[in-house]
């Protein structure tokens, strides 16, 4: 009979089921061994469980941090555009047209966390987190430097900015 053990044997390389030692006996060959089951099927060792840490993160400390004139999250700079001009606002105005006719693809939120993210570990926080950006009434537009002063030219690249606002967290791992 191959009927298992109910006994659970703790071995060298986890934990298994065994045999009754009543099975063990005389092959039909004359080699001693288990009847009717290979060797390899003696013992089954089943895949050992890992064990995993868990740890659960705790806030100790949140600080909100509101939006403010000094904290902006600014667009990627739209295309350049040189204008022959008297006046470099004409060039300004013409980069915001070329930067609406042909706008970056572009994740506010996303750029608003990665300057929250710098500014809250300034202040010995690890974390951010609700970032988000303020859409201002009318869009506020920035411009680079002129690109090319020495010329008779304006060499200007418009982009948008916003304020950001986050709450900064610290936080610690503990396990469970």
């Amino acid at each position: 009979r191959n009927e298992r053990d109910d006994t659970i044997y703790s071995g060298e390389r986890g934990i298994f089921r065994g045999f009754i030692a009543a099975q063990e006996g005389w092959l039909t060959d004359g080699e001693s061994g288990v009847t009717g089951v290979s060797i390899d099927r003696i013992f089954e060792f089943p895949r050992e469980k890992k064990k995993r840490r868990r740890y659960k993160t705790v806030v100790i400390e949140e600080m909100a941090v509101p939006a403010a004139a000094d904290r902006l999250a600014d667009s990627p700079v739209g295309p350049t555009v040189a204008v022959t001009t008297i006046t470099p606002g004409t060039a300004q105005a013409r980069a915001r047209t070329a930067f609406l006719n042909n706008p970056p693809r572009f994740d506010w939120n996303g750029r608003a966390l990665a300057e929250a993210r710098t500014h809250c570990r300034s202040l010995g926080y690890n974390r951010a987190v609700n970032a988000a950006t303020i859409v201002p009434d009318p869009v506020v537009w920035a411009y680079t430097p002129d690109r090319d002063p020495l010329l008779a030219e304006w060499l200007f690249e418009a982009y948008q900015t916003r304020q950001w606002t986050a709450t900064c967290q610290k936080t610690k791992r503990r396990r469970r």
